[in-house]
């Protein structure tokens, strides 16, 4: 992580690992009931955002698909 007193490197806003969303959500769903939402999907897990973005939106359809979540 970089940015703010965490290190000395700018500030650098980048897609998260699939793991880490979903370790993410599995927190969120402990403390919420309801369905689920997405937020910053378009900043940092649509197409357009770039090829790592691609890649977190791809992983996370495709997780949703094994879930359950879609068809």
């Amino acid at each position: 992580m970089a940015g703010g007193n965490v290190s000395k490197q700018p500030f650098a806003a980048k897609p998260a690992s699939l793991a880490r969303v979903r370790d993410q959500i599995t927190v969120a769903s402990r403390l919420v009931v309801g369905p689920l939402v997405g937020f910053s999907v378009p900043d940092y897990m649509s197409p357009s955002a770039g090829p790592e973005a691609a890649g977190l939106y791809r992983g996370y359809l495709a997780w949703e698909r094994r879930c359950g979540l879609v068809k």
